[in-house]
């Protein structure tokens, strides 16, 4: 299996990562009831689930880029993202599934 996932607020706000910020009423208000296609699940999020699943990674390419702010400036809910989930902005994670013997 092969995703490609970008992190970043798509625009949504000035910097990449602003998305991290708003509180879950705030990202509510923000995109009411549409359906929109960011999501703020952050990269480890993401391998812990391929990991769940029965899925190793076999390759993995992230491009990170700079945090305009500490960590401290997110919401609660992401105020605990690793250094490496707080810069990283895209990732490809190739993963196989583990068969059971």
């Amino acid at each position: 299996m092969s995703h490609s996932i970008d992190f970043s607020s798509h625009k949504i706000t000035k910097s990449w990562n602003g998305h991290w910020t708003f509180s879950e009423l705030e990202w509510k208000l923000i995109h009411g009831n549409n359906n929109i296609v960011l999501n703020r699940i952050p990269q480890s999020m993401h391998l812990q689930l391929n990991k769940k699943y029965g899925f190793e990674i076999i390759n993995k390419m992230d491009y990170k880029k700079e945090n305009h702010f500490t960590t401290k400036k997110f919401s609660n809910q992401f105020r605990n993202l690793s250094a490496e989930d707080s810069i990283t902005m895209i990732s490809v994670i190739q993963s196989v599934k583990v068969r059971v013997k």
